[in-house]
């Protein structure tokens, strides 16, 4: 049921309203037991779930019985969902050009930033995206592919749209994986003692260093003399690299 994250549900407020949808009407004496949780987290987890529209309370007597909606409404809530996103995606489309007006136009300087965590990723290749420069890679993982499993097909779609080409050196022991199968590109594999510690990305006038921890980091310079370094460190790379 991770699916029902992407409404934005926590782990109890699934557990609940799942546990409602099998038995119905219920009250909280009955779901704490049967969950094993505190009165004060359920009352609290089933309130932010009646806001959201996914409970509704009844009134037996002097009993409060809580009851969950029907599984048919939740195709509903994914389409209000969407339907934010189009208009927020819109509005900032319609901001760009005054935002742009403010932007720097210190482009020559150089500057480092950093970006953390999934979104943050997710951020980063749409920046390699942007540049339409071919993509330099050394120290490949395949982690992105598995960390951001529904996000990565669709950036290599849009990547080979844009005809962004990538020359990517894979670490050693990713040799012969299905990982490594990489379209609109050419691949090579490191040494087995020449594993890097980071996956290096050049691009544009950018170099970036992304670690792929539980929370991953990517760091970025930007600087058109770093970056002519790096582009001959990997020529020299790639010359040693295995097909």
């Amino acid at each position: 049921m991770d699916i029902l994250r992407k409404l934005g549900l926590t782990d109890q407020q699934i557990s609940i309203y799942l546990m409602l949808i099998k038995t119905g009407a219920v009250s909280v004496n009955n779901l704490t037991k049967r969950l094993n949780i505190s009165r004060i987290s359920c009352y609290d987890t089933i309130n932010r779930l009646v806001a959201k529209g996914l409970v509704t309370i009844d009134t037996l007597g002097s009993h409060r019985l809580f009851k969950a909606i029907s599984p048919d409404e939740l195709v509903r809530k994914a389409r209000e969902i969407e339907e934010d996103a189009r208009n927020t995606r819109e509005k900032i489309e319609k901001l760009i050009p005054s935002l742009k007006k403010l932007e720097s136009t210190s482009s020559e300087q150089s500057f480092s930033f950093t970006y953390i965590g999934i979104e943050g990723m997710k951020s980063f290749f749409e920046s390699i995206l942007r540049t339409k420069d071919n993509l330099l890679v050394i120290g490949a993982t395949g982690k992105a592919l598995t960390k951001l499993e529904y996000y990565f097909p669709q950036w290599h779609r849009k990547r080979i749209i844009r005809k962004i080409y990538t020359k990517v050196i894979f670490n050693y022991e990713l040799r012969g994986s299905l990982i490594t199968k990489i379209s609109y590109s050419e691949i090579r594999f490191l040494n087995k003692k020449q594993n890097v510690p980071s996956t290096i990305f050049i691009f544009g006038n950018h170099v970036a260093n992304l670690l792929w921890l539980d929370n991953p980091v990517c760091f970025v310079i930007t600087s058109q003399e770093i970056t002519q370094s790096y582009r001959k460190y990997f020529e020299q790379l790639w010359n040693l690299a295995r097909k």
